[in-house]
């Protein structure tokens, strides 16, 4: 390992000579009944029970996941954006660099540079992009983000100094969140807004048939089921076109998902879901080394539709829940409006009364 970090044997201390160290992955799968269906805490054969499960205990950086969860869905609650609201890709503001002291431009964009031009949401959303995702998440209030998501997702390891653009938008908190808790957070878009206690029992009874305990289980209309129905064909976006993970759907299944990508390519996620199940899947390294990014797969979204495939073989095919108050427009690609004449247009889905009502003036 040339990466300057030290390598640790089992027992915390250093290893010296030649070390081989081999990345990691784990996996969950809920329903949106909020029952943990299945876990893989590591990769390879389990040796020891009781181990330490990277699925439900690791807390790790989520970069790119946290924008859903917080930002989009949030300012689209807030009626603070639509599907096609533009807005400019460029800086937001100049930092100081710890490292050289220098002022840079943040946030920084994964292919390292600026359009300069205005994207629209769902464009945005489906590339992520990082300017658009701070200038919506300013939108829908960082603080909102903090309370929204300790309070009514279930992720219990953000903290307080995490009440900032970094960590609530971009998703560079202070320790990071498990896989269980960010497949559990995501279940809002495949349940039409409802968040369900994460629980992996239903009972505890004596032989005599007399129960023990039960888990305590609580499902609570989180968002609107309108927010989550527009989130839900949003993130649908992430599967098709130019988004970040086109071409990996589940074959005869609607699939929707989100890649995750931390600024230092320690984390790799993919959050997935079809109309059965929420997937978290994460792949790194356990001592945070850099993660190779040249691979001509994508590993946790790979993994997720390999999963999926096995795991739904036989399930009748199922649709995501629908909210019929949401309208279906036609608007300009290019600015979000109305089209006008010779605009290239697509469909964006809207809350009722939120769709773009002034016409593109076709002059792009």
């Amino acid at each position: 390992d040339d990466s300057g970090n030290p390598i640790l044997d089992e027992t915390g201390a250093q290893k010296t000579g030649t070390v081989t160290v081999t990345p990691e992955a784990a996996m969950v799968s809920l329903n949106y009944q909020g029952e943990l269906c299945a876990v893989v805490g590591g990769l390879g054969e389990k040796t020891v029970s009781r181990g330490f499960n990277r699925a439900t205990q690791a807390t790790r950086q989520v970069g790119s996941t946290m924008k859903p969860i917080g930002a989009y869905v949030l300012a689209l609650e807030k009626n603070k954006i639509n599907w096609s609201t533009a807005f400019e890709d460029g800086p937001v503001k100049k930092v100081k660099d710890d490292a050289t002291g220098e002022m840079k431009d943040w946030p920084r964009n994964f292919s390292g540079t600026y359009s300069d031009k205005k994207i629209l949401v769902a464009d945005a959303l489906a590339r992520s992009i990082n300017t658009i995702a701070v200038r919506v998440g300013l939108k829908a209030g960082v603080s909102s983000i903090y309370r929204f998501t300790t309070q009514e997702l279930g992720i219990t390891s953000f903290v307080s100094k995490d009440k900032d653009a970094g960590p609530m938008i971009l998703g560079s908190s202070t320790t990071g969140v498990t896989p269980e808790q960010m497949a559990g957070a995501y279940s809002i878009f495949g349940s039409g807004g409802s968040f369900t206690t994460i629980h992996s029992y239903t009972d505890v009874a004596f032989g005599s048939g007399r129960e023990l305990m039960q888990p305590r289980v609580t499902t609570k209309q989180v968002i609107s089921p309108d927010t989550a129905y527009v989130m839900n064909r949003l993130l649908s976006g992430v599967m098709q076109g130019h988004g970040t993970a086109a071409g990996y759907s589940v074959g005869g299944m609607d699939s929707v998902g989100k890649t995750g990508t931390t600024s230092d390519n320690r984390d790799h996620w993919f959050i997935g879901l079809t109309p059965y199940y929420v997937t978290a899947s994460w792949y790194g390294y356990d001592d945070n080394l850099p993660l190779e990014v040249n691979y001509s797969a994508h590993p946790p979204t790979l993994g997720w539709r390999n999963t999926m495939r096995l795991g739904q073989k036989g399930l009748a095919k199922k649709d995501f829940p629908v909210d019929a108050t949401v309208q279906q427009v036609d608007y300009c690609t290019v600015t979000g409006l109305l089209p006008g004449k010779n605009c290239p247009t697509a469909t964006g889905y809207y809350r009722a009364g939120e769709a773009p009502t002034a016409t593109c003036s076709g002059q792009h």
